[in-house]
């Protein structure tokens, strides 16, 4: 993970904004800059910061309530708040993390310090966006094998395997059992591309359970151009 991550620094003090901005600026972060909580909510609608420095003390609306409004934004709810005050007291300190602040800097703050907190963070957030992405995958990978699973066994078979992990054999007396097959499906292919083909094949299949459902028909298999129920 590099540092080209942008950090809004949400400070009424000039000074206090220009110290922590050439701080930052120094490690390779991209600064944005509000004086209030007002103007930084309304600049998160328009860039997403990857973390966000808040003070506590800000004209108008307070940086608890900023972070409060932050964290109610589905967009702007999973950027770390890191508060930054001359508020020392253990009441401060818990109202900043009650707000939904991932930490609590004190002023006058050591410059090493500020840096360590920021990085520390930034890697959390990074790590999470990591975890979510797999966890995206892994959900389209379950889907798929889920889909694969319907289609190659019957929709019973599939959907007691799926709930409950296993399938118990039951023994039918008597079964018609049904084979079709697509004529010259083989010579068809070697001239279609793979996409037509299971586009193809999909259409007919689809039409082919809607058949068997409306027969109270189940579905047992499908290999290749043949469709067995």
């Amino acid at each position: 993970m590099d540092n080209q991550q942008t950090i809004l620094i949400v400070e009424d003090s000039p000074v206090n904004r220009k110290i922590l901005s050439e701080l930052l600026k120094k490690q390779g972060y991209t600064i944005l800059n509000a004086a209030s909580g007002e103007e930084a909510l309304k600049l998160v609608t328009t860039v997403l910061p990857d973390l966000i420095i808040l003070d506590i003390l800000l004209p108008g609306m307070n940086g608890y309530t900023t972070c409060i409004q932050l964290k109610d934004d589905p967009q702007t709810r999973n950027i770390p708040v890191i508060f930054i005050s001359s508020l020392d007291a253990t009441e401060d300190k818990i109202g900043g993390f009650e707000a939904g602040g991932v930490d609590y800097i004190t002023k006058p703050f050591q410059p090493a310090e500020v840096i360590a907190r920021i990085c520390t963070h930034l890697r959390i957030r990074h790590l999470q966006r990591k975890l979510a992405r797999k966890n995206i995958l892994l959900q389209e990978e379950k889907q798929k094998s889920e889909a694969l699973l319907q289609n190659v066994l019957p929709c019973r078979v599939a959907g007691e395997l799926l709930a409950t992990g296993h399938c118990v054999p039951k023994l039918f007396t008597e079964a018609t059992v049904c084979f079709a097959d697509i004529v010259g499906f083989t010579a068809a292919s070697s001239r279609l591309s793979p996409e037509t083909i299971i586009g193809e094949l999909n259409e007919i299949f689809t039409g082919f359970d809607a058949i068997a459902t409306r027969h109270h028909c189940e579905r047992m298999k499908t290999i290749g151009d043949a469709y067995l129920f």
